[in-house]
């Protein structure tokens, strides 16, 4: 298990984003009791909302604001807070599963059954919530570290989503045996595994911390190694073909203790050793040596 100082180090700080994923904290006190319809009353009674777990509600109070409001840094903190918890995010709970998810299973094994039973919608919402994220900052040097760390966690949460509704459909926290390829996963969702890869690097780059290195593999901890090509691609307009291909080999692969370990493409879909998947119809079209469908 994670140290105790170390597990605290992780909610030293984050404030808004502890108290909006984890359920924790007290209420909040209005600083304008004169004005309910002030941006300020808005924004304490979105914290409240959010305090306690209404996170929709959270959301549709926010909108209320004023176009000014709209674009204040801690709204879009706000806005993130309540998109990641609607999608099933919350950060004490998976901070606890991954410091005891031991070896094995690996990373992407322990987020499909962290969010077993997950849908798209809770995948969308992860989605929106990295959106208000990168609208601060496209990269990490331009946000705070908590914002940094909060990163992380919804990033974790994105790929913990979209693998559970794409290889357990039946919700039972296991790769189902109708998922028999990585190479399956459509060309956009590819780009948000790279996305979700090249922001946890970055974050962590940029946090200069080891508060997850007992959680995450190594590769995670910075742009090196096998996982370099994806880095610097934040958006997905930044993704490309050869780290779609890069991205849909990591999610099955195995012999990194990085994928979900799918049985049928094991030893082929692979970073070391390398080998062309199995029924894959997108990529380059031609000469496959290697990933799914890289050339």
């Amino acid at each position: 298990m994670m140290k105790k100082n170390i597990l605290a180090s992780l909610f030293k700080g984050l404030g808004v984003f502890y108290i909006a994923v984890s359920g924790g904290g007290g209420c909040n006190v209005f600083t304008d009791m004169s004005n309910k319809t002030s941006d300020q009353a808005i924004i304490d009674d979105a914290n409240n909302l959010i305090d306690h777990s209404l996170f929709n509600d959270a959301i549709l109070k926010l909108k209320t604001l004023s176009p000014a409001g709209q674009t204040l840094r801690n709204v879009q903190d706000l806005y993130a807070s309540a998109y990641a918890g609607r999608g099933r995010l919350d950060l004490l709970n998976l901070s606890l599963t991954l410091s005891g998810s031991g070896n094995p299973p690996t990373i992407f094994l322990t987020l499909l059954k962290a969010f077993k039973g997950s849908s798209v919608l809770n995948y969308n919402d992860q989605i929106s919530a990295e959106g208000y994220m990168l609208g601060i900052s496209n990269t990490a040097s331009g946000r705070t570290a908590d914002e940094n760390m909060f990163m992380i966690f919804v990033e974790l949460a994105k790929l913990g989503t979209l693998f559970a509704f794409t290889a357990d459909p039946l919700g039972i926290g296991s790769v189902d045996a109708s998922f028999t390829t990585s190479c399956a996963l459509s060309q956009a969702q590819a780009d948000q595994v790279a996305t979700a890869i090249s922001n946890i690097l970055d974050s962590m780059t940029t946090l200069g911390t080891n508060a997850l290195s007992n959680s995450l593999p190594a590769g995670f901890a910075s742009c090196a190694g096998a996982l370099s090509l994806l880095c610097g691609m934040n958006t997905v307009a930044q993704v490309s073909n050869s780290a779609e291909q890069l991205a849909k080999t990591l999610v099955g692969e195995n012999v990194q203790h990085i994928g979900l370990e799918i049985t049928a493409t094991n030893g082929l879909c692979e970073l070391v050793p390398g080998g062309p998947c199995p029924g894959n119809t997108f990529g380059m079209g031609q000469g496959l040596v290697s990933w799914c469908g890289f050339p």
